[in-house]
């Protein structure tokens, strides 16, 4: 089954056809994305190597699960991932 960048993002059925729930790839994707943001967050205003240091579990553990999801997927990488990694 050839599956494009947006379809990429969703579960599909045992026939291929695209289901409206997230695929576990995305929902962890998503769950990595939201940990490093907060982190972020908590550590605004502080000097640039104080954030780095804080963050560096969250941000290290989503570079590895989008790694994951690149060496899975190949170029059917869900597109919604690939504008969040690139922002």
């Amino acid at each position: 089954m050839m599956v494009d960048s947006f379809s990429a993002c969703f579960q599909h059925d045992k026939n291929g056809t695209l289901l409206k729930v997230p695929t576990n790839e995305t929902l962890n994707f998503d769950i990595q994305y939201r940990k490093t943001r907060a982190c972020f967050k908590r550590h605004k205003g502080d000097a640039a190597n104080l954030t780095c240091s804080e963050c560096l579990e969250e941000y290290d553990n989503l570079t590895e699960t989008y790694i994951q999801i690149q060496d899975s997927c190949g170029d059917s990488v869900c597109m919604d991932i690939v504008d969040t990694v690139s922002c």
